[in-house]
């Protein structure tokens, strides 16, 4: 397997406030789409008896698309389930990644796909940008301050 520089990690909401006071740009950033991003998810809600009369969504295919270092989900296509493999190798990783939780979910938890209802695995790559300077920035700031 292929490791890439990019290292995905969580970061307290209350750590990135916290350097988003001091002036740290990217940690304002990353505090503003994470808002941005949960707001969007409530607005959406489904009750109990809807969610319990879906019907199956899909076969339960992998999808990835690379974002193009945009705050955008779903920009470009670059792989689909079966579909021939990318020279991009963090589309390809991904697109491993999820057959293995999609086989996790059949094999261990007696599930077609996330929701049993066969909903596709929705992948994203290339997502945001300026993030993956946040750490080391963090890192950097904390020691002038």
């Amino acid at each position: 397997m292929h490791f890439h520089s990019c290292r995905c990690l969580f970061v307290p909401p209350h750590v990135l406030e916290s350097l988003a006071r001091t002036g740290l740009e990217e940690a304002r950033l990353s505090v503003q789409q994470s808002k941005q991003t949960r707001a969007k998810r409530s607005s959406v809600l489904v009750d109990m008896p809807t969610l319990k009369a879906a019907k199956a969504a899909g076969p339960a295919a992998r999808e990835v698309y690379d974002c193009n270092h945009t705050w955008n989900q779903r920009v470009n296509l670059v792989r689909s389930e079966g579909g021939p493999a990318t020279p991009d190798q963090a589309a390809t990783d991904v697109y491993d990644s999820g057959g293995k939780v999609r086989d996790y979910l059949k094999t261990a938890l007696g599930r077609n796909s996330i929701d049993n209802l066969g909903m596709n695995l929705l992948l994203n790559v290339h997502y945001g940008r300026r993030r993956n300077d946040l750490r080391g920035r963090r890192r950097h700031h904390l020691r002038h301050l």
